[in-house]
């Protein structure tokens, strides 16, 4: 087993793993920047995009993209493989990286971890990241830094049920997705040129925001889903609506970060870069971010208010994230006109 791995509790199990094995190769880093230099904001509600018959909204990049954008970025070298159907070679493959004392990064569904599901967590998500640091007999030694579990201590899944959260079907299939980074050298941080980085996530976050013409993509997506939602009572039946608030809840604010913690944890990194580049308006532009993050938050609450007979309508919940848009659209507008046309 990798001795001395850090394994204390992140915001986001992604960005988490990213900065952990960071840190153990002996750069520090925080959470923000990673997300940020790696691009993962995004949006995308798409009508043709169904689970159980209802459209699920995408609040951030696709999994694990973070990691291969913000590697590139930062010249890293980066690792990354998929596997299909092929379980044994997963195996394999892994165990002999693991054997080696390299710590391995997976991209897992939730429903067979089972030191979540033995706490009640078991949800149908295929993009958890865990980092594999060991093996025992038939059993993986996993730093896992979500934060629904107790302590900081490192956790054990058996040889089974890694190849069942590995292979799980569905939306995001991870196909036994494994990865890794090389180590870096020791004079990294002084010769890394981190506010190029920077100014690449903004331009990224930026298009994926504003640029992309399509009206189901960023701030443009967030009011196409308000205004979907107007429509639902006279579209749906009830019980359809309650499922997919249920479902709204629990993928925005209980399935990993969620998406008002994805726009805390922009705004984050908005402040830093701001410290970085002596910028107002960086900073400026992470205050509106993080009233964009309150709206999202107060949707995931009236999502449970609503399930609950508690008064609030749809058209209470649509203005809300309506606001979210438009404080969305602003602070990516001022991003990109103040700050990178001055900052190419």
């Amino acid at each position: 087993m990798i001795e001395n791995y850090p394994n204390e509790r992140r915001m986001h199990c992604e960005t988490g793993v990213l900065v952990n094995m960071l840190e153990y190769y002996g750069y520090n880093i925080s959470e923000p920047m990673t997300f940020g230099i790696g691009g993962g904001m995004y949006f995308l509600y798409f009508p043709w995009m169904k689970l159980y018959g209802f459209v699920l909204p995408v609040l951030r990049s696709k999994p694990t993209n973070i990691m291969r954008r913000f590697t590139k970025r930062m010249y890293i070298g980066y690792h990354e493989k998929s596997y299909g159907n092929n379980r044994e070679k997963a195996k394999q493959e892994l165990d002999e990286l693991v054997a080696k004392g390299i710590p391995v990064g997976l991209r897992v569904n939730l429903v067979g971890l089972k030191y979540l599901n033995d706490i009640g967590f078991d949800l149908d998500y295929n993009g958890h990241h865990i980092a594999v640091i060991g093996k025992e007999g038939r059993d993986y030694i996993i730093a896992d830094i979500d934060e629904k579990l107790p302590n900081d201590d490192l956790v054990t899944l058996d040889e089974t049920r890694m190849s069942l959260v590995r292979f799980r079907s569905g939306i995001a299939a991870p196909h036994g997705c494994m990865f890794y980074i090389d180590p870096l050298p020791a004079n990294y941080a002084k010769t890394v040129d981190l506010k190029s980085a920077i100014i690449e996530g903004l331009k990224e976050a930026c298009r994926n925001m504003l640029s992309i013409p399509m009206p189901w993509f960023g701030s443009k997506g967030i009011h196409f889903m308000a205004n979907g939602m107007r429509k639902w009572e006279k579209k749906h039946d009830q019980e359809l609506i309650d499922l997919t608030l249920l479902w709204y809840y629990r993928l925005i604010e209980q399935a990993g970060t969620g998406g008002s913690g994805y726009r805390y944890i922009f705004a984050d990194f908005l402040k830093e870069s701001a410290e970085i580049f002596q910028s107002e308006v960086l900073a400026d532009s992470s205050d509106i971010m993080r009233k964009a993050a309150d709206c999202w938050r107060a949707f995931t609450v009236d999502c449970n208010r609503y399930l609950n007979k508690t008064g609030v309508t749809l058209n209470e919940m649509a203005d809300i994230i309506d606001e979210a848009g438009n404080n969305e659209y602003k602070a990516f507008k001022k991003l990109k006109n103040d700050f990178l046309k001055k900052n190419k």
